[in-house]
């Protein structure tokens, strides 16, 4: 990580100096999953308490991760074939929702520098900001307004209690040619994985074309998502949903059982 790139006069911050002490200048992507969690931890974060989630999630850990995608090739490719993808769809205006860093953003904006890229994010750090500055086309903004051609929103779901309200809101927000390009990960790979949230990933599809929204092409780990003429609330299908989570239950008992099993014939 070439800190020194992102900051002028060697002014590094105290807490990314703090950081780089902990997992080094050359982190690994668990190392960077690990100082999250341990941010975590320290802000006392909760998801029934919203000043410690807004600690989290202001916390400068954040500016770190967002160095470190800069230069994480995995991650810089895969941002490299969104971009593609959503070029090819000759948007006007697109929304990044919980855009971070903005690394998406500014990727974009280069591509289309006569689309309106607006980052829908409520803790930009002063870094992200700055750097977006450079583009007249990039903007932060609290949240969404008006209609968009594209909305983006790449691992964010899983971070929200209610992610099928939030894809539902989402939705309401494309004009009726548009796309939402959502990618997500149900798993419980850092504690800010939230794990109310992992029956969907049996689900997730199924629920969202219940609701109107229509998985239509496949991007990397991500999708391409239309929606239909009628939205429905996830109220409306509240009784799919409880079946969704109990199919994912039976499911992790089912696997937790083969595993008790198997560990018990090793060791016979």
């Amino acid at each position: 990580m070439e800190l020194k790139k992102y900051y002028a006069h060697d002014n590094i911050p105290p807490d990314i100096q703090a950081m780089v002490q902990l997992v080094g200048d050359q982190p690994t992507l668990e190392s960077i999953w690990a100082l999250m969690d341990l941010v975590w931890a320290v802000t006392g974060a909760d998801p029934q308490k919203p000043e410690s989630m807004a600690a989290f999630y202001s916390h400068a850990v954040w500016t770190f991760n967002g160095i470190f995608t800069e230069t994480h090739q995995e991650s810089l490719e895969n941002r490299l074939q969104f971009t593609k993808k959503i070029a090819e769809l000759e948007p006007l205006r697109i929304a990044d929702y919980g855009g971070g860093f903005g690394a998406l953003a500014r990727l974009l904006a280069q591509r289309l520098p006569q689309c309106t890229i607006e980052v829908v994010e409520p803790f930009p750090s002063g870094l992200a900001l700055t750097m977006s500055g450079e583009y007249k086309n990039v903007f932060y903004v609290p949240k969404l307004a008006g209609t968009y051609d594209v909305i983006i929103a790449l691992d964010v779901l899983e971070h929200v209690e209610a992610p099928l309200a939030l894809v539902h809101e989402l939705a309401t927000h494309i004009n009726e040619k548009g796309k939402l390009l959502l990618a997500n990960c149900f798993y419980p790979v850092i504690k800010c994985h939230l794990p109310s949230t992992f029956y969907l990933r049996n689900s997730f599809d199924f629920l969202l074309n219940q609701l109107g929204i229509v998985a239509t092409e496949k991007i990397l780990y991500g999708t391409l998502y239309v929606k239909k003429k009628t939205l429905r609330s996830p109220e409306k299908i509240k009784y799919l949903i409880s079946a969704s989570k109990i199919y994912f239950f039976l499911i992790e008992q089912c696997r937790a059982v083969k595993k008790a099993i198997k560990q018990l014939i090793c060791k016979q």
